[in-house]
């Protein structure tokens, strides 16, 4: 008899034959090393209170396959440290998550440092996965983990920044976000900074100069925001221009052209010649939009 026979035999008098079935199915390992976890903690899932238990052996089995994956993560790795720990377990799963992603996160991918010294970071967060990083702890709505769609809007609308202070004070002023809309306005160069803390209020030159920052180095920090944030639109612009050429190119009818030449007493080898060398202009031309 097998071990999970032995297991299955054994735990019977004590769950339903669908649990009983249903988890053991769910022990993928080769050793079926989570079975008898498994049924420990549903063997108890009547007599607890709702949060103290999976609602469903889906719910266990889920939790137990996320503990196996993130196994070298977990701080406890025996997991029948949590057999009478279901809540313990479920958070022990999602701090594991957390090193994991912290563990994996290249910088550079998720944000564009503007300003970096021993005082203060400023950065652009370029992914929403980069806002959650720099953003936590924070009540930004660009910082929200459920909701991608938000930071998304903000980034298409303008520009978006975020000043995080290295030797914290542990208050609101540790981090700052600022945002400057693009498409109304004066446009970037003139339309206002808008300034958060990390509560999310929103901020005017009178608060902020009775926050714990320095003066000057907010004077600073909005500089470089102007100035990075111009430099970001004018490529934008230039991006843009060069995007709708290509469109435009990519659409030209090619025997039009050749009707028109036609008009033009233009004969047909000539304008064979030129269509085919406007052709490899064009091709030239996209494939260098694409280093």
């Amino acid at each position: 008899m097998s071990k999970k026979e032995k297991l299955m035999e054994a735990w019977k008098p004590k769950i339903s034959r669908a649990a009983l079935n249903a988890l053991a199915e769910g022990d993928k390992t080769p050793t079926t090393k989570y079975l008898e976890f498994m049924y420990k903690v549903w063997s108890k899932t009547r007599s607890l209170p709702s949060y103290q238990k999976p609602k469903t052996t889906r719910e266990l089995i889920k939790y137990v396959n996320e503990f196996d994956k993130l196994l070298p993560y977990m701080e406890i790795k025996d997991i029948f440290h949590y057999q009478n720990a279901w809540v313990g377990l479920v958070n022990a799963i999602g701090i594991a998550q957390e090193k994991k992603t912290d563990r994996e996160f290249k910088r550079e991918e998720h944000i564009q440092v503007v300003v970096e010294n021993d005082d203060y970071l400023l950065l652009r967060p370029i992914t929403h996965k980069g806002s959650l990083k720099y953003g936590a702890n924070t009540k930004w709505c660009t910082a929200s983990k459920h909701n991608e769609s938000t930071f998304t809007n903000y980034v298409r609308g303008g520009y978006l920044f975020y000043l995080i202070r290295k030797k914290t004070k542990n208050n609101e002023w540790d981090k700052l976000a600022f945002y400057i809309q693009s498409q109304v306005g004066s446009g970037v160069l003139l339309n206002p900074i808008q300034t958060f803390c990390a509560k999310d209020f929103n901020h005017s030159t009178n608060t902020l100069s009775n926050s714990d920052w320095d003066l000057v180095t907010l004077a600073t920090i909005h500089y470089y925001i102007r100035y990075f944030s111009v430099t970001l639109h004018k490529k934008k612009v230039a991006s843009d221009k060069i995007k709708s050429i290509s469109r435009y190119l990519q659409n030209l009818d090619m025997e039009e052209i050749r009707k028109s030449m036609s008009e033009l007493n233009i004969t047909h080898e000539e304008s064979s010649q030129i269509l085919t060398k406007l052709f490899l202009t064009i091709e030239s031309f996209n494939e260098k939009l694409k280093l």
